[in-house]
């Protein structure tokens, strides 16, 4: 019986402060962004990408607004990284790849340290995502890009002298890229997927380059 409070009762109340508010899992169809961001929706004209986006959003387990979000937005940081530091675009997403998969184990140990946090628990959803069944698509692919996101794509797509849905639909198209777990481990470390692709790519290219001074 020592165990047991009455509802209200001063050890009651102690109890549920030490165990604290049970916090629901991240739900990615509900909320298909970041928790916390401020997003505005683009919408892209139908066509065939739409269908092709759906099944490969199904396949990395995460609703197709948010998948084509993040391809959109990976396939950006991929040129602008490559840009920066003068390298093919094959080479930075090989690092990006290499530094998802390094990240695994230490990734695990921070998912389960139990530390409470709604980006965590977003990344954690993301991070143990699985494959579901392609739903029918109905009209247009719907991006939503967070409001710092949405300034730098109108900046490219200006730079590329194209409307924002135009530039928007030729990056999804082009794309061959698997961005969910970039934006997982972006997530878990505190950052936007812009800034952890430039890290990541700064890391390994200067990696890269200590490598083949110290051979040389």
């Amino acid at each position: 019986m020592a165990g047991l409070y009455l509802v209200g009762s001063a050890n009651g109340r102690r109890a549920e402060v030490r165990r604290g508010p049970v916090t629901p899992p991240f739900d990615l169809a509900r909320q298909p962004q970041r928790p916390g961001e401020l997003c505005r929706e683009v919408r892209l004209p139908a066509g065939a990408d739409q269908r092709v986006t759906e099944v490969r959003a199904a396949a990395a387990g995460v609703p197709a607004s948010l998948w084509a979000t993040l391809a959109v937005e990976s396939e950006r940081c991929v040129q602008r990284s490559a840009a920066l530091f003068a390298l093919p675009d094959t080479l930075v997403v090989a690092a990006l790849e290499d530094a998802a998969a390094e990240e695994e184990p230490e990734t695990v140990a921070r998912l389960a340290d139990g530390t409470p946090s709604r980006l965590c628990d977003y990344a954690r959803a993301l991070l143990n995502a699985r494959s579901r069944e392609a739903a029918a698509v109905v009209g247009g692919v719907v991006l939503r890009p967070s409001l710092t996101m949405l300034t730098a794509w109108s900046l490219a797509s200006r730079q590329a002298g194209l409307k924002l849905e135009a530039w928007a639909s030729s990056h999804l198209s082009e794309t061959a890229l698997e961005p969910v777990r970039w934006e997982g481990s972006a997530a878990l470390s505190g950052q936007t997927l812009a800034e952890w692709t430039v890290l990541q790519a700064a890391r390994r290219l200067r990696s890269a380059r200590t490598r083949a001074h110290s051979a040389g």
